[in-house]
């Protein structure tokens, strides 16, 4: 059921297939289906979407919400991508050298950081995207 919930239509092939048999994006979507079934309160994902093409991260990202949305899971999404963490995060906390430097819900964080080194992180994504 939660297969089909997240577009895995054929659950029974899928999970008598081996890891190197799915693609990349699949054997992740299954590790949060699996994850799903356990309804746990808190999911450390840490670099979900990094290696994940486009297509396969909004997928991800789709089925993480749905987790924490229907299921009232709480995640603790870690990355460097701002672009996926301003999509899915209520708030954002920005590490430098392995200390926390700022912390902020989301949208203020964004729209106003106030370090350099956060404001330094989005010009970089700025510029990426020109």
């Amino acid at each position: 059921d939660i297969f089909t919930k997240i577009g895995l239509n054929d659950g029974k092939n899928i999970l008598n297939a081996y890891p190197f048999m799915l693609s990349g994006g699949m054997n992740q979507r299954i590790n949060i289906a699996l994850t799903m079934m356990l309804k746990p309160q808190l999911l450390i994902a840490d670099e979900p979407t990094s290696a994940l093409d486009v297509m396969s991260q909004a997928k991800v990202l789709q089925e993480l919400l749905l987790m924490k949305q229907k299921l009232n899971t709480s995640i603790l999404f870690v990355s460097h991508n701002l672009k996926v963490l301003a999509k899915i995060a209520d708030k954002i906390i920005i590490m430098h050298q392995g200390k926390i430097i700022e912390q902020n819900p989301t949208k203020i964080l964004l729209a106003n950081p106030q370090e350099d080194y956060t404001k330094k992180l989005l010009q970089a994504v700025i510029t990426l995207k020109k």
